[in-house]
């Protein structure tokens, strides 16, 4: 079977810090392109990403600003093994739509 990039999560995150993401239990979930849109048309405000927990040990994108209505794009390789986790967190609930794109092997 060939490998298919696809759409592995989207939503929106509020002001607590979430699992917007989880690997399978048996496998590998590589994230290749992450996109977060600010749908505010009149706050500009941040998030921030952390994996396997959302301590400051384990965050791995510290707040980013993102202007109203704008959007940041993050094109890096998140490898996550068995089970492990993407958490997210805004500034404000209901601000930011987050769309990470990749790979599932199991």
């Amino acid at each position: 079977m060939a490998d298919v990039f696809k759409r592995l999560a989207q939503t929106v995150i509020g002001a607590t810090p979430v699992i917007v993401y989880t690997a399978p239990a048996s496998g590998t979930g590589l994230i290749r392109r992450g996109i977060a849109v600010n749908t505010s048309p009149c706050d500009p405000t941040w998030f921030r990403l952390w994996q396997g927990g959302s301590g400051d040990a384990n965050m791995i994108l510290p707040q980013l600003p993102i202007p109203s209505c704008g959007r940041a794009e993050m094109t890096a390789l998140l490898m996550l093994n068995c089970a492990d986790t993407i958490w997210a967190q805004s500034q404000f609930v209901n601000a930011i739509t987050l769309t990470f794109e990749g790979l599932e092997i199991t």
